[in-house]
């Protein structure tokens, strides 16, 4: 596996990194699957330990990812070796019965407090990368962002943080 510096960060991550949106088994809401495939935490365990094999250092989850569940199987896996893996986590969407079925939450009380349930769910005090999931909209959102984030890295939650470029829910 080769390794790469992830930007300025000082972060080490290897080239092929594993997404976990299908990792907790499925998950659907309001009629609306928000996972795909129904991985058994059986079958999960033995691609974890096939991506720790081949080398793969890079983990990236969310808090909605099975409604938690992604980040729970992750934290009862890496739990004794934690320091070896590097986990990417998000937050800021909120599962809901609208549609699309997430709402987005960027004010700084809520992602902090969505870290602290994911830091709770993987088992550890810190992640190494924490994004919000999808692109701010407003000024306030890009404000409320570096307040969450200026917390966040002051209690030493998350080594870096930064946002996710993927579909924007609003």
């Amino acid at each position: 596996m080769k390794y790469r510096l992830l930007g300025d960060t000082g972060i080490k991550v290897s080239e092929i990194g594993f997404g976990c949106r299908n990792f907790g088994g499925k998950s659907i809401i309001n009629g609306v699957p928000t996972t795909f495939g129904d991985i058994t935490e059986e079958e999960g365990t033995k691609i974890l330990l096939r991506c720790i094999e081949l080398g793969i250092n890079t983990f990236d989850t969310a808090d909605t990812y099975s409604l938690g569940k992604s980040e729970s199987r992750l934290g009862n896996f890496f739990h004794d070796f934690r320091s070896d893996v590097l986990i990417f986590t998000k937050g800021g969407a909120i599962p809901s019965l609208s549609t699309p079925p997430f709402e987005i939450d960027f004010s700084h009380n809520y992602l902090i407090s969505a870290l602290d349930r994911s830091l709770k769910r993987l088992q550890t005090d810190y992640v190494d990368v924490f994004q919000a999931h999808a692109p701010p909209r407003s000024e306030s959102d890009f404000i409320n962002l570096e307040k969450a984030f200026d917390i966040i890295k002051s209690e030493n939650k998350a080594k870096s943080v930064g946002v996710s470029i993927g579909k924007n829910y609003n």
